[in-house]
Protein backbone atom coordinates (compact mmCIF):
# COMPACT_ATOMS: atom_id res chain seq x y z
CA UNK A 1 0.00 0.00 0.00
CA UNK A 2 0.65 3.81 -0.41
CA UNK A 3 1.93 6.11 2.23
CA UNK A 4 -0.83 8.56 2.61
CA UNK A 5 1.70 11.22 2.25
CA UNK A 6 2.25 9.51 -1.17
CA UNK A 7 2.69 11.84 -4.25
CA UNK A 8 2.72 11.42 -8.25
CA UNK A 9 5.24 14.05 -9.33
CA UNK A 10 4.62 15.74 -12.26
CA UNK A 11 6.95 16.77 -14.80
CA UNK A 12 6.28 20.62 -14.24
CA UNK A 13 7.49 19.79 -10.32
CA UNK A 14 10.75 18.14 -12.02
CA UNK A 15 11.66 20.74 -14.37
CA UNK A 16 11.53 23.42 -11.91
CA UNK A 17 13.59 21.16 -9.58
CA UNK A 18 15.76 21.20 -12.16
CA UNK A 19 16.02 24.69 -12.76
CA UNK A 20 16.93 25.74 -9.59
CA UNK A 21 13.47 26.37 -7.63
CA UNK A 22 13.69 26.22 -4.09
CA UNK A 23 9.57 25.43 -3.89
CA UNK A 24 10.18 22.61 -5.52
CA UNK A 25 13.09 21.54 -3.66
CA UNK A 26 11.19 21.97 -0.44
CA UNK A 27 8.22 20.47 -1.46
CA UNK A 28 9.75 17.14 -2.68
CA UNK A 29 11.73 17.20 0.67
CA UNK A 30 9.08 17.13 2.53
CA UNK A 31 7.53 14.51 1.15
CA UNK A 32 8.56 10.87 2.76
CA UNK A 33 11.06 8.97 0.60
CA UNK A 34 8.78 5.85 0.28
CA UNK A 35 5.96 7.97 -1.04
CA UNK A 36 8.00 9.67 -4.47
CA UNK A 37 6.76 8.53 -6.85
CA UNK A 38 7.44 9.48 -11.18
CA UNK A 39 4.98 8.09 -14.03
CA UNK A 40 7.41 6.71 -16.34
CA UNK A 41 5.20 8.99 -18.90
CA UNK A 42 7.17 11.89 -16.75
CA UNK A 43 10.49 10.01 -17.29
CA UNK A 44 10.36 9.81 -20.90
CA UNK A 45 9.40 13.47 -21.21
CA UNK A 46 12.56 14.54 -19.03
CA UNK A 47 14.79 12.47 -20.60
CA UNK A 48 13.83 13.69 -24.13
CA UNK A 49 13.98 17.06 -23.16
CA UNK A 50 17.61 16.87 -22.13
CA UNK A 51 19.86 19.01 -24.15
CA UNK A 52 23.38 18.05 -22.53
CA UNK A 53 24.87 14.84 -21.00
CA UNK A 54 25.25 16.55 -17.78
CA UNK A 55 21.89 17.52 -17.86
CA UNK A 56 20.67 14.20 -18.46
CA UNK A 57 22.99 12.68 -15.47
CA UNK A 58 20.99 15.23 -13.56
CA UNK A 59 17.95 14.06 -14.47
CA UNK A 60 18.67 10.44 -13.81
CA UNK A 61 20.04 11.11 -10.47
CA UNK A 62 16.68 12.96 -9.61
CA UNK A 63 14.80 10.00 -10.93
CA UNK A 64 16.57 7.60 -9.01
CA UNK A 65 15.35 8.96 -5.98
CA UNK A 66 12.09 8.05 -6.85
CA UNK A 67 10.12 5.15 -7.06
CA UNK A 68 8.78 4.50 -10.42
CA UNK A 69 4.69 4.30 -11.42
CA UNK A 70 4.04 2.54 -14.71
CA UNK A 71 0.93 3.26 -16.65
CA UNK A 72 -1.50 0.81 -17.46
CA UNK A 73 -4.69 0.91 -19.43
CA UNK A 74 -7.45 -0.78 -21.36
CA UNK A 75 -8.95 -0.39 -24.45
Amino acid sequence: MFPAEARLIDTNILVDLLRGREEARQWIDRLPDDGRFISVVTAAELLAGARTAREQDLIEQELSLSSMAWVFWTA
